[in-house]
C-alpha cells in the first residue's frame, strides 16, 4: 500500500489549498492598495461639544433635560439607591434566625 507520491494530501485537498492561498494573496494585495484616510488632528471633545450644542438648539425648550442637579439632590438619590440595595439583600437573605 505504498503511495507513489511523498504527499499525504489528495489531489482535491491540494487543489482547494491552492485556491485558498490564491484568494488570501489576492485579498492581501487589495488591502495594500486601499488608500489610507488621513485623520485630521483636532480636539475630539470640542467637536462633541459642538454637536451637542447643535442638537440641543434643535430641540424645543420644554423637551430639554434640566441642567445638572444640585449636589444635595445627588446625595439624596445615592442614599435612596443604597437603602434600596440593602433592603434587597436583606430580603434575599431571608429572616434572621438567632443562633442558640
Amino acid at each position: 500500500m505504498a503511495r507513489s507520491r511523498g504527499s499525504v494530501a489528495s489531489a482535491p485537498v491540494r487543489s482547494r489549498l491552492a485556491w485558498l492561498i490564491g484568494v488570501a494573496g489576492l485579498l492581501a494585495l487589495l488591502r495594500r492598495r486601499r488608500p489610507h484616510v488621513a485623520v485630521e488632528p483636532g480636539d475630539p471633545a470640542a467637536e462633541l461639544r459642538r454637536k451637542l450644542d447643535e442638537t440641543q438648539a434643535e430641540q424645543p425648550t420644554k423637551e430639554r433635560a434640566p441642567a445638572s442637579p444640585a449636589a444635595a439632590d445627588l446625595d439624596d438619590r445615592r442614599r435612596q439607591v443604597h437603602d434600596a440595595g440593602r433592603a434587597a439583600v436583606d430580603e434575599m437573605r431571608g429572616p434572621a434566625t438567632p443562633e442558640a
